[in-house]
């Protein structure tokens, strides 16, 4: 999984904007990765807000979202395709992925139980991985742990402690007004990008307790990520920026991204 699709869970909750007679354009760089001791070299996204649209850029995604409209657009610029997916559909989408990994889980573990000594060590392996995804915190806290400058802007920082140890830090600048729906957009956000389940209770948790634009945020468990705000622009976007372009292909989002069906 790429590090990028983490931090766009984040992004895309900032999708319920207060309408600005101008619109945002955040720079930003990540660094991080999930397979130990490889850590991936830094890489650039940018991201456009304007009323109660976003777009997001990372290298050929596209992610365009309306909450107006209740959708989302997905764009390919390699494949020069687009699919267009209502909210409650990722919705559903989400809770499938979560219900279909418990009963994957469910099934190994019954495997387990009957399988000979040279399947059992390839079945450890997958159920590792899995429950990897599917472990929780006991608890999660979020706490202010003061202000700093950040791209020329004050922002404030916070700390989420999973169980007691310091797992991730965020920092928010009020000042750059951005009004997040938490409830009818998280789960749209982890639809389009499936993390770790530790990863979204702290994302759960630190958006309960947040206002502003997200300027850094810093992941240390289950894994070491870090995304930077490096320039924010504020100036009238065009409106043909959140909409795909018109000599795309527009396809099922079933076929777009497979597996959702």
């Amino acid at each position: 999984m790429k590090p990028c699709l983490i931090w766009l869970a984040l992004t895309i909750l900032c999708a319920k904007a207060i309408a600005q007679p101008k619109g945002y354009v955040v720079h930003a760089t990540i660094s991080g990765g999930f397979e130990p001791g490889k850590e991936a070299k830094p890489v650039y996204e940018v991201t456009y807000i304007s009323g109660e649209k976003l777009r997001y850029e990372f290298r050929d995604l596209v992610v365009i979202a309306d909450t107006k409209r209740d959708e989302v657009t997905v764009i390919s610029q390699s494949r020069r395709e687009y699919a267009i997916v209502k909210l409650e559909r990722l919705r559903q989408i989400a809770e499938g992925m979560r219900r279909a990994l418990e009963e994957q889980l469910r099934k190994l573990e019954e495997r387990m139980k009957e399988a000979k000594p040279e399947e059992k060590q390839k079945l450890i392996q997958l159920l590792a991985m899995l429950a990897f995804l599917n472990q929780r915190f006991k608890s999660v806290v979020v706490k202010e742990a003061g202000m700093d400058k950040i791209a020329g802007y004050m922002c404030k920082r916070f700390q989420a402690l999973g169980d007691g140890d310091l797992v991730a830090e965020f920092w928010f600048c009020e000042a750059l007004k951005v009004m997040v729906n938490i409830k009818e957009l998280m789960d749209v956000a982890f639809a389009l990008t499936p993390v770790p389940a530790m990863v979204r209770q702290v994302y759960e948790a630190i958006t309960e307790r947040v206002s502003g634009l997200p300027m850094r945020q810093e992941l240390y468990k289950p894994v070491r990520i870090t995304r930077t705000v490096t320039k924010v622009e504020s100036k009238p976007l065009k409106e043909s920026l959140f909409a795909p372009p018109k000599d795309y292909a527009k396809v099922d989002f079933e076929k777009f991204i497979p597996g959702t069906k």
